[in-house]
């Protein structure tokens, strides 16, 4: 156990050691909608690359509250309507808090998605998708863990 526990510190660890290295470019603020959360949306732009989150209220397996953030790397764009739609991916993770049974999960994830910027105008959309390993620790002490995904289109405005 105290070595899954390491190892998902370190991952996390990874995953945030680039957002205080890099210069803030800009914030944009929004919301998220997906399974399986809702919620607010940030996205943070760095020189190299993004960091995007959320706050969420989760639903399906549970009602819940979660939070969820990674580095997101532009990897290419294409055109589309005279505006370009930039296709991301990187690293991330996920930690939710379930009501019902009192769960909690950490999940290391990777995430990918579409970005298409709006011209001569502060707002953004996003397709985001992702997929990971959650590690679950239950209210009665009891330990699990398992494939967890998850999907969202989003709109951000930047301030």
């Amino acid at each position: 156990m105290m070595k899954k526990t390491f190892i998902v510190v370190l991952l996390v660890l990874l995953c945030a050691v680039p957002v205080f290295a890099a210069q803030k470019d800009g914030l944009s603020l929004g919301l998220n909608l997906g399974y399986p959360a809702n919620g607010i949306a940030v996205k943070y732009d760095m020189n190299d690359f993004d960091v995007v989150g959320s706050v969420n209220f989760l639903f399906g397996n549970g009602n819940g509250i979660g939070i969820d953030a990674a580095a997101s790397y532009a990897l290419t764009s294409f055109e589309a309507g005279g505006e370009d739609i930039y296709v991301t991916a990187g690293p991330g993770v996920s930690a939710a808090f379930y009501f019902g049974d009192g769960a909690i999960t950490l999940a290391p994830k990777a995430f990918i998605g579409l970005t298409y910027n709006f011209a001569d105008s502060p707002f953004s959309i996003y397709l985001r998708g992702n997929a990971g390993y959650a590690f679950v620790l239950k209210s009665g002490g009891e330990v699990g863990a398992g494939f967890a995904w998850g999907a969202s289109l989003g709109v951000l405005y930047k301030l």
